[in-house]
């Protein structure tokens, strides 16, 4: 199994009628998921910890959703190998419109350390 996911902190606010929502939140892997091979490597879960925070605005309204999630992961050292891996950041974009049954729209994601 992968490492457990907790998220002790995840505030949203709706902004009244407008159509604009935004979150902010903090989220943990525990390196609890499954570690196999001689050496611990050969493994589904990761030997280290990562904190993501993460901040979210979103227009839904009348059909449209334009979204922009943003976080990033904060890696620990390896309980194995005493590493690093560094940090990756996120970026989650959506601009759709729902038309009848069907949604269109351009939606993308970048990541890079």
């Amino acid at each position: 199994m992968y490492n457990t996911y907790i998220a002790p902190i995840e505030l949203s606010w709706k902004l009244g009628d407008t159509g604009f929502f935004t979150k902010v939140g903090l989220g943990t892997y525990l390196p609890d998921g499954t570690q196999t091979g001689l050496a611990k490597l050969s493994n589904v879960g990761d030997p280290y910890w990562t904190f993501i925070p993460q901040l979210s605005f979103s227009y839904l309204k009348n059909g449209w959703n334009f979204t922009a999630n943003v976080y990033n992961e904060m890696n620990t050292a390896s309980s194995v190998t005493d590493c690093t891996t560094g940090n990756v950041f996120h970026v989650d974009i959506t601009a759709t419109k729902q038309i009848d049954r069907w949604t269109i729209g351009p939606v993308g994601s970048m990541s890079g350390r």
